[in-house]
């Protein structure tokens, strides 16, 4: 059975399993029902073919994000080059989660193969500072978790110039002026009726992350066909999995 069959099939209790030993078979408990791989299937192909560590990324995206279903806050899995947890369900607050300084060093030591990090209401697209924080240090695989939406976007370009990195800074900026602009246009009526509420700066700011985050999880494969329009040239590509709940 190849691993995109099994890891499509139903399985069980990822929340028990070993986690250094993430080939072991696992129980799901019983809200959730199978794992699917969304997105483009050729991507997932290209990716497991070329990159045999991402079936260790899978196994640990999955148990990152069945433990951080309904949480508050962000939290922090790092995995090493060794398949090491430097860091294990590490929580911050509301809007983010901050790095240790010895995964910091491991990072500018580049010894991090993959980062797992939570957003909510489905939304699982990379903040700049997520970019900035996976993509510009080369680290292979960044993960976000939301509601049963795993989004792991592959890095694989090792070759990074000053010149490339800035080409692709510049397409992250325009891509990310693509979703602004999309949310502002689409929901331009449910943002007016938001500012018309009597609330304060930030009771309004916490609002609109509510809305622009479930308006990107309503509308993720768009943006991720569009992530993937603009990034694939840079061999960097998003790929999405999905955990239906029953």
């Amino acid at each position: 059975m190849t691993f995109i069959n099994k890891i499509t099939r139903k399985i069980k209790n990822l929340t028990r399993f070993d986690k250094l030993n993430p080939d072991n078979d696992f129980v799901l408990d019983d809200n959730f029902e199978e794992i699917k791989l969304l997105n483009n299937l050729f991507l997932f192909k290209k990716a497991i073919n070329e990159n045999v560590e991402l079936k260790e990324v899978i196994w640990i995206a999955i148990y990152h994000s069945l433990n951080t279903f309904n949480v508050k806050n962000e939290f922090l899995t790092v995995l090493s080059k060794k398949f090491i947890l430097l860091a294990d369900l590490i929580e911050g607050d509301e809007r983010s989660v901050e790095i240790p300084k010895k995964v910091k060093e491991e990072i500018l030591n580049e010894n991090v193969l993959a980062t797992f990090h939570n957003h909510f209401n489905g939304a699982i697209l990379p903040s700049s500072n997520d970019i900035k924080n996976t993509i510009i240090p080369f680290i292979k695989f960044m993960v976000i978790t939301s509601n049963g939406n795993i989004g792991i976007i592959v890095n694989d370009n090792d070759d990074y110039n000053d010149n490339l990195i800035e080409l692709f800074k510049q397409d992250w900026i325009m891509f990310l002026s693509y979703v602004n602009w999309s949310f502002n246009n689409d929901m331009r009526e449910e943002i007016q009726e938001l500012y018309d509420l009597k609330l304060s700066k930030s009771e309004k700011e916490k609002e609109e992350f509510i809305l622009f985050d479930k308006y990107l999880g309503d509308n993720l494969q768009r943006f991720i066909d569009e992530f993937n329009l603009r990034m694939e040239k840079f061999n960097v590509y998003f790929l999405q999995i999905s955990i239906k709940e029953r």
